[in-house]
């Protein structure tokens, strides 16, 4: 006869199953219907203990994702940046301070201002690419206004803007900056070399900061080669004007302050924002405007 508690087989006449010690029915009684009887399977009990904890697992983890979602959403700092603005100068009489040079670019879907001292560029994104720690934008320049002579040529030459890939209004770790290269190359000093502008901000973990500018020449061979492939190391650091410092948070989020070691009369600011600005006047007043589309 079968237990019809565990549905051990036992002995015929057995008053007790040999598997779980429980009382068998007396002799006579149908053993057919308690093997037909449902029986509660270790395994299948096992199933049935463990849907539970892997029910609230899932809603566990379901939770969790809403939350970072919703955290990252609403947390001062998170959002992309699509405006970059990195200025220095000299303090005034008045004990501020003109931040007349440096640079600032605006990103806005595949439209680009860009605007450096004196002179601006407008014009689109042709491709993007990452490298292990940057984001790179090559743009192709369709307006420049600026210099001494009231324009900037954008005939013939290539521009690259680039971020720390990843980078937030709440995080400036990184290098930020642009370069432009010529297409054409000449003869120099019996070489073929391409002119090549870069400004560079970089933006160390440990607070510590370097600020690169400069126009070189580099050999033609295979600038655009590396152009296209990390337009950010293009240019040897050396040859270009080097200024060491420290950055740190100001009480404004995405506000950054910054100083020069060799230079206690001079100093600089960092702003990131999630918003684009076609006129980028607001942060060079005396730059001609240049906007984001025609």
């Amino acid at each position: 006869m079968f237990c019809p508690k565990c549905g051990a087989q036992n002995a015929d006449g057995a008053k007790f199953c040999s598997g779980c010690g429980g009382p068998l029915p007396a002799t006579g009684a149908s053993s057919t219907s308690a093997a037909s009887s449902p029986v509660a399977s270790p395994v299948l009990a096992k199933s049935r203990r463990l849907k539970k904890p892997i029910v609230v697992g899932i809603v566990t983890v379901v939770i969790a994702v809403i939350v970072t979602f919703v955290v990252k959403s609403v947390l001062p700092g998170s959002a992309p940046v699509k405006t970059i603005h990195f200025g220095y100068g000299d303090s005034t009489s008045d004990g501020s301070f003109d931040y007349a040079n440096g640079f600032c670019f605006s990103i806005d879907g595949d439209s680009v201002a860009l605007a450096w001292s004196d002179r601006t560029v407008t014009g689109k994104v042709t491709s993007t690419y990452e490298t292990d720690d940057l984001a790179v934008w090559e743009v192709s320049p369709e307006a420049a206004t600026g210099d001494s002579e009231g324009r900037v040529s954008v005939d013939g030459v290539r521009v690259a803007l680039f971020a720390p890939k990843g980078a937030s209004v709440g995080n400036p770790v990184g290098d930020w900056g642009f370069t432009v290269i010529s297409e054409d190359s000449y003869r120099m000093s019996g070489r073929d070399v391409r002119s090549c502008m870069q400004y560079k901000l970089a933006v160390d973990q440990d607070g510590t900061s370097s600020f690169q500018y400069g126009v070189t020449e580099i050999d033609a061979d295979d600038a655009l080669d590396s152009f296209e492939s990390d337009s950010s190391e293009l240019i040897d650091s050396s040859s270009l004007s080097n200024f060491s410092g420290a950055w740190a948070k100001t009480d404004k989020a995405g506000k950054y302050s910054v100083s020069f070691n060799d230079d206690e009369d001079a100093s600089g600011i960092l702003e990131l924002t999630d918003k684009t600005f076609g006129d980028l006047s607001e942060y060079y007043p005396d730059t001609p405007k240049a906007t984001l589309t025609d």
